[in-house]
């Protein structure tokens, strides 16, 4: 018997089959996707006219665009993540993935740990934040939003996580910072402190403390007036470990003001004789040389120059959120400030900074008027007309 012919045509995944018979009919073939068991799935469908194929097709699409839910086994979500933070946490060991675990055991107790992997919706994840700690909500969403993406497009059509409110709170809610007159006063108390340099460079620059405790003197370009940013100084497994930052817009390069060059200069020239290794060319290091650590103690310390201040209790870190404050108050474009926090993209900024950006509504309308100033339509009023 002569075998069918198959032929493309203009549309993607439809083909023409013409049958010995004479009869003809087009297949439809939609995109692939492999299930929780690892079955393979290629949907196709026959049909006597062209348009009802590509219909058909378009159908297929937008359902997978939407996230209408293919077949995902027997798997629920609580399987999925704990196999997906195994194999995270094999192969990105670190501070990262052990936050991520936090994160996930926080869901363990909720009924979404039980939902079928392709069931999960994003109110089920809201509710899930709902029920959990306000301050686990940040790093419990990071972890499921990561390991939900992992799953697109393989098991699921798309990630319930990024429609998913964060609960009752933020997850990158209001933090508090310093105003301008506490932040001088804890400048002019650290200032006092042996590592008084490093607490100018936190404040100036808003680099995170691993960042600084990263930096090399070949990083800094006291001419230029720049700090580039590569490295970061903190613990892996409990041990302080020297790595690369971890995305693009981490490695940076960050502008200084003159006072902040002129600290770093007087350092450099009467930093203690560091010992020969590989601490040689670090800017903080202890009196033996030696590269200063991401510990405690230093955290401590940091505490104790805010306590001599008698300004807010904040945490090393959220030194960070107040430089970024702090300019945005002042009206440094939102773009200029991603960049030196190292922000992956301006969205991030906007969405944590985004309560204390001030009101430009006002401005804006001000900076129009000027614009359209020399056109006047409506004339102006004249006293003493009827």
């Amino acid at each position: 018997m002569k075998p069918a012919h198959k032929t493309p045509t203009k549309a993607q995944g439809i083909y023409r089959i013409e049958w010995p018979n004479g009869a003809t009919t087009y297949k439809a073939t939609a995109p692939w996707w492999i299930d929780a068991d690892g079955k393979r799935h290629n949907p196709s469908k026959s049909f006597t006219r062209f348009s009802d194929a590509r219909a058909w097709r378009a159908e297929q699409l937008a359902n997978r665009a939407q996230g209408i839910k293919r077949p995902t086994g027997r798997v629920s979500l609580g399987e999925y993540l704990d196999e997906w933070i195994g194999t995270y946490s094999t192969r990105n060991p670190g501070n990262t993935a052990a936050t991520y675990r936090r994160g996930i055991d926080k869901l363990k107790a909720q009924p979404i740990w039980k939902v079928k992997l392709g069931d999960v919706e994003a109110h089920d994840v809201a509710r899930a934040y709902d029920a959990i700690d306000a301050k686990a909500i940040p790093y419990t969403h990071d972890a499921l939003h990561r390991a939900l993406e992992d799953a697109v497009p393989r098991l699921i059509g798309r990630n319930p996580a990024r429609g998913a409110t964060r609960g009752r709170t933020s997850a990158r809610g209001e933090r508090a910072v310093w105003d301008e007159g506490e932040y001088r006063s804890w400048l002019t108390t650290a200032a006092e402190d042996a590592l008084w340099p490093l607490w100018r460079l936190l404040g100036q620059t808003g680099a995170r403390r691993g960042e600084l405790l990263g930096i090399d003197w070949p990083d800094i370009d006291l001419d230029a007036g720049t700090v580039t940013i590569r490295r970061q100084y903190t613990i892996v497994e409990g041990r302080a470990t020297l790595k690369d930052v971890k995305t693009p817009r981490g490695r940076r390069t960050i502008d200084l003001d003159a006072e902040t060059v002129a600290v770093l200069r007087a350092w450099r020239k009467d930093q203690p004789t560091r010992r020969l290794g590989r601490d040689a060319h670090a800017v903080f290091t202890y009196s033996d040389g030696a590269r200063i650590g991401p510990t405690r103690t230093l955290n401590d310390r940091f505490q104790a120059v805010v306590a001599a201040a008698k300004v807010r209790r904040l945490t090393l870190h959220d030194v960070r959120h107040c430089h970024a404050s702090l300019l945005l108050r002042r009206g440094v474009p939102v773009h200029v400030v991603s960049r030196r926090l190292g922000h992956a993209n301006e969205a991030i900024t906007l969405t944590t900074y985004a309560h204390v950006l001030p009101d430009q509504g006002r401005l804006a309308a001000d900076v129009a008027g000027a614009i359209a100033e020399p056109v006047k339509l409506v004339p102006a009023e004249q006293g003493g007309q009827e």
